[in-house]
């Protein structure tokens, strides 16, 4: 978590997520032709400013277990059905399953049996052992010492290996 922020921007409290960031940027008003792309699917708090700024689409990369169920909030709210974006996501490529993995292991981390783990272990098992052997290894501290390439290379035949787990589960 980044502790200072240019001005006009949240840091160092649990609301200073980048898509709060983003649209706190925007001036009054709807904003019909503006997407929001984000690496993780929008948490409660982000899809609600979304709704609130009028933003019709957002593109993310990773699905976040934690907010399963989000996705109905227009079938109980008639303002929100009215201004719930268009949503893209998630990848189901590698760069979606490295977007799920990398907050994950952060949890993983912190609260091993919290709620994010444990609407993972319902949602995304595979990517959520993967999570834990990179937390109990060390393997993931040791990526601090590579270049970014050099991290990518050493995960990348994991993410592959989940993606086809997950394919052949869909098959």
């Amino acid at each position: 978590m980044e502790k200072r922020a240019v001005p006009g921007q949240l840091a160092g409290a649990t609301v200073a997520h980048a898509e709060i960031n983003a649209l706190g940027q925007l001036p009054v008003g709807p904003h019909p032709a503006h997407t929001i792309y984000s690496t993780l699917e929008p948490c409660v708090m982000c899809a609600s400013a979304i709704v609130i700024a009028s933003i019709t689409s957002v593109q993310y990369a990773g699905a976040d277990a934690l907010w399963s169920g989000l996705e109905q909030l227009p079938e109980i709210n008639a303002f929100v059905a009215r201004r719930w974006p268009v949503r893209h996501g998630p990848r189901r490529d590698e760069f979606g399953i490295l977007a799920t993995l990398l907050p994950l292991l952060f949890y993983v981390e912190r609260y091993p049996s919290g709620d994010t783990a444990a609407s993972h272990e319902r949602a995304a098992p595979e990517v959520l052992a993967l999570a834990r052997h990179l937390a109990a290894s060390g393997e993931r501290g040791a990526w601090a010492a590579l270049p970014l390439a050099g991290a990518l290379e050493s995960l990348w035949p994991r993410l592959t290996a989940v993606v086809r787990q997950l394919d052949t589960l869909r098959q």
